[in-house]
């Protein structure tokens, strides 16, 4: 089978690694703790739309935090 022209790929999860992290969006952020609670628990929910990637409950993933430059100073 051959690609058509200006036709690109589907990523794959291969693609993606530790060293190549997935850039994901936070689609909603829920905060599980009661008030006054000593800790934070969240619960997130992450788009991974187009990447490939599949995760199931139980599955662990890693979260690497970037701030918005136009929030930072």
């Amino acid at each position: 089978m051959t690609a058509m022209p200006g036709a690109e790929a589907a990523p794959s999860a291969a693609n993606y690694s530790r060293k190549n992290p997935y850039p994901a969006e936070v689609l909603e952020k829920i905060v599980l703790n009661g008030r006054g609670s000593d800790k934070q628990t969240l619960h997130l929910e992450l788009s991974l739309e187009d990447s490939g990637l599949e995760y199931l409950p139980g599955d662990a993933v890693g979260v690497v935090p970037q701030n918005d430059p136009a929030h930072v100073d």
